[in-house]
């Protein structure tokens, strides 16, 4: 029986998931699982990866964001198995979502076809409803239960410090595992990933509306997104909490973000 961990990543959209998945794929091997890349929602509920089969250098990486998506529905035995070891990157909620209004333009996916002067970001940052919360999903009677079962959480503003600690925390996992040639393999690549800089995809350009947002509808967006901001502040203080114990990065030392 396989018993290599395993890691999964829970890609939170427009939280710097597309560069991580760049990222991660020069050393191991990605499995991307994105209902986008299926022909019909049927063929995406019909076709998860047999997760048995994955050995210590394989990545699931996917948006597993919606009720036909969600871990628990789609690979339940990802959070009830302790071989599959679970991170994810969050961002600050306010910025999450203005990315997230103009990536939707520039991709074509906008809101029924609507165009930002009839759709635009006051009104959307007005209807947003904690999106950070919906890809775990958690709400605020059991977001730290949910959270409980990630061994990893980062921040997208602080990314350098961020992946540190997520190599180091996946160093760990790995040097405690029971020997295996995938095992071997990862042992082997983590200790060269960490000169490795960080590549930054999928970049949506803003217009002066992100500069003049209005009082009331940051207020608005703050209460309706309590809960994204309860996530968040956990993946600060599990960074925090990371980098002390670490030494201090020495001043020669590589930025791991590529500009």
């Amino acid at each position: 029986m396989n018993t290599d961990p395993v890691l999964v990543f829970n890609h939170v959209p427009k939280c710097y998931g597309q560069s991580l998945r760049v990222y991660f794929r020069t050393f191991m091997a990605t499995h991307t699982d994105y209902e986008s890349t299926f022909a019909a929602p049927e063929d995406y509920r019909s076709l998860p990866y047999d997760l048995s089969r994955f050995v210590a250098d394989d990545l699931l990486i996917g948006h597993f964001t919606s009720n036909a998506m969600h871990l628990k529905d789609r690979y339940p035995d990802v959070l009830a198995n302790p071989r599959y070891q679970l991170f994810s990157f969050v961002r600050d909620p306010l910025e999450r979502q203005i990315s997230q209004y103009y990536y939707s333009f520039r991709s074509g996916r906008n809101r029924k076809g609507q165009t930002m002067e009839e759709f635009p970001l006051a009104r959307a940052l007005s209807l947003a409803n904690n999106p950070i919360a919906g890809c775990f999903p958690c709400d605020e009677s059991n977001y730290e239960t949910a959270l409980s079962r990630y061994f990893f959480l980062g921040v997208t503003d602080r990314v350098t410090d961020s992946l540190r600690v997520l190599i180091e925390r996946i160093s760990s996992i790995y040097a405690d595992a029971p020997a295996s040639r995938a095992v071997d393999r990862m042992n082997v690549a983590l200790k060269k990933i960490r000169s490795k800089g960080l590549p930054h995809e999928n970049r949506a350009r803003r217009d002066e509306q992100a500069e003049r947002i209005p009082d009331d509808v940051l207020a608005t967006f703050r209460r309706r997104n309590a809960v994204d901001y309860f996530i968040y502040e956990k993946a600060v203080q599990c960074v925090d909490a990371g980098l002390a114990e670490l030494p201090p990065m020495d001043d020669a030392a590589p930025d791991l973000v590529t500009p």
